[in-house]
């Protein structure tokens, strides 16, 4: 009863978290400008209005330092919010973003609950209830919250057994994260080889079938929206070049890949810290296969935007904010253990209680740091040098 209350209360307190401070953002991004405007034409024009963009982006130098019009998901969601809402500024999308982290904190719990055990969730959902990066992106016009909400929602459905419903789901969603943005494929790709691994006979033709069928509806609905596959391929195709020549792309997201996981010990260091003796723990245990394959799926995640060159940057690994919270659970419990093991009682008792006591005080520092550099300060992104400077 108590860790169902305990339960309640993280996920009720991480909602109003995310609520209150959605409207305290003093200057939005040059991103949510776009998105907002991108959508904004949509909502007026429909396809036509996609197609406009479209046109607009290929034929300026200018655009392409800013979000492509191949996102058709994210801007069709946001172009809904807005008509819903009747709000069409950066607002709509600040909500969306906040539903997207509420819905992460729930699916978050579920995984935590099943996999790692009640008292292993509890702890990380404490943590990604006040994880810095999660509550930035919950309150801003940027398609990460959802991608973050999306991939840990194809992690799920790679944890769960291979049965006809899951390997023709996954795909899906799969297939639909694409949609709202193209980097995802990253995240698709990893879930896809660990779920063909795993499957056998009937389910994996289905998860073939799928994954070839979705592709295909993809390109399709991509293609439809933006004109042609041509114009598709050219957006694309050209979105490593132009991040190259992105004067912030070179300032801010450049650098050794180090960076990127040194950007997460600034704003939170126990929470990472804590986080990489929980994913040791569980490879090095072997107890869970799911758990070792969350893992991997994590740790590939990070690694892969830590050799993207200019790719440095904490919102493109939003999907992994989730499960690092997780897995910080888990080391905390199995330090928990441990201790009980080789302490006598009332030492172990001592030791639980200065414990609780760095993390309160963690959580509340993490929590301070978030308003102190992106609600008070001038921070407005992840990128990893404005993360690293302005942590300092």
């Amino acid at each position: 009863m108590l860790v169902r209350a305990a339960a309640a209360a993280l996920v009720v307190g991480g909602a109003l978290l995310r609520i209150i401070n959605i409207g305290n953002v003093a200057a939005r991004s040059p991103d949510e400008q776009v998105y907002t405007a991108q959508s904004r034409l949509m909502l007026q024009k429909g396809l036509s209005g996609s197609r406009t963009l479209a046109k607009a982006y290929l034929r300026s130098p200018n655009l392409v330092l800013y979000p492509p019009p191949t996102r058709i998901g994210y801007l069709f969601l946001l172009a809904a919010t807005m008509r819903v809402t009747g709000v069409a500024d950066e607002r709509a999308g600040a909500w969306l973003s906040c539903a997207a982290s509420i819905l992460s904190l729930l699916l978050a719990l579920e995984i935590g609950w099943r996999f790692l055990g009640p008292w292993p969730a509890i702890l990380g959902l404490a943590f990604l209830c006040i994880f810095p990066p999660e509550l930035v992106i919950a309150r801003r016009c940027w398609i990460d919250a959802l991608v973050g909400f999306g991939g840990l929602l194809l992690f799920r459905l790679t944890l769960a057994n291979p049965t006809s419903f899951i390997s023709a789901a996954l795909p899906v969603a799969g297939t639909s994260l694409l949609l709202l943005k193209e980097s995802s494929i990253v995240i698709y790709a990893g879930c896809l080889l660990i779920a063909f691994w795993k499957a056998a006979g009937k389910e994996r033709v289905i998860l073939i079938g799928s994954a070839l069928l979705g592709s295909v509806l993809c390109c399709a609905i991509l293609a439809f929206s933006v004109g042609s596959l041509n114009s598709v391929f050219a957006i694309i195709l050209g979105l490593p070049k132009a991040n190259a020549q992105n004067a912030y792309a070179l300032g801010y997201m450049s650098g050794p890949g180090y960076l990127l996981p040194l950007a997460f010990l600034k704003l939170s260091w126990l929470t990472f810290a804590s986080a990489l003796l929980g994913m040791s723990a569980v490879v090095l245990i072997r107890d869970s296969p799911e758990l070792v394959r969350l893992a991997l799926l994590t740790a590939v995640l990070i690694g892969v935007f830590t050799l993207i060159p200019h790719g440095l940057n904490l919102r493109y690994v939003s999907a992994t904010f989730a499960p690092l919270c997780l897995f910080a659970g888990a080391g905390l419990w199995h330090a928990f253990l441990a201790a009980k093991r080789i302490l006598r009682p009332w030492l172990h008792r001592v030791v639980t209680a200065c414990a609780a006591i760095v993390v309160a005080l963690s959580l509340m520092t993490d929590y301070e740091r978030f308003q102190s550099k992106f609600v008070r300060g001038a921070a407005n992104d992840l990128a990893v040098r404005l993360v690293n400077t302005t942590s300092r």
